[in-house]
């Protein structure tokens, strides 16, 4: 074990962290907003552990126009992913449509911006809250309850890489516009896509037009 980590330091492997997320999440997922006890026992949890980079480097997938996202962990009650940035890269706003949210930083500085959630969606801007930088192994949480953010790559000069929980998994979310405010319903299979498959508020997330 490396000087710098600490003695309660976990390693494991992705099916490892998996496993214990289950033993946090099972019965518990109904949703957001998460119990306070089990939002800090995930989030203490992604914090105290490490994943071997030799791992998780084989699923990076950098691309020029936009950040990627791979499917690393399934369970009926949550979704693991791994999110690659390239340099300066950033999402849109978005909300999660009612589904609770953990990252852990794996590599580089990933940036989150929160802000109100719009009463009244295109009616005026959208008022910034809160603004973090997370550096490597640590760990932040979101849901609805606390706003919709827009998370970034907080360097030009270096890729970063971030591990996702959703909890239960989502397959469609609103984007927002930060200068109106206005909303856009759109597919998780391709919100982030240049440009993003939007959907009207009766599509079914499920079609396969949509995955």
């Amino acid at each position: 074990m490396p000087e710098d980590e600490p003695c309660h330091t976990r390693y494991l492997d992705f099916a490892s962290l998996v496993a214990g997320l289950r033993k946090m999440l099972d019965g518990k997922v109904r949703g957001a907003p998460q119990d306070p006890e089990t939002v800090a026992e995930v989030t203490e949890y992604l914090q105290s552990v490490r994943l071997n980079p030799k791992e998780w480097e084989q699923y990076t997938n950098f691309v020029g126009h936009c950040y990627t996202r791979t499917l690393v962990g399934i369970d009926p009650n949550f979704v693991v992913l791994l999110l690659s940035w390239g340099k300066g890269q950033e999402s849109p706003i978005h909300c999660h449509s009612n589904s609770s949210c953990w990252v852990k930083v794996l590599d580089g500085e990933l940036k989150e911006s929160v802000f109100q959630s719009p009463e009244n969606p295109g009616s005026k801007p959208l008022k910034l809250t809160a603004q973090e930088i997370y550096s490597p192994n640590q760990a932040t949480y979101i849901d609805d309850t606390h706003g919709v953010h827009q998370m970034g790559n907080a360097r030009t000069d270096h890729p970063c890489v971030s591990l996702h929980v959703y909890a239960p998994a989502h397959s469609a979310c609103h984007t927002f516009d930060r200068t109106t405010g206005a909303r856009k319903l759109v597919s998780l299979g391709t919100a982030h896509s240049n440009p993003p498959l939007e959907m009207s508020e009766t599509d079914d997330p499920s079609h396969p037009r949509f995955l």
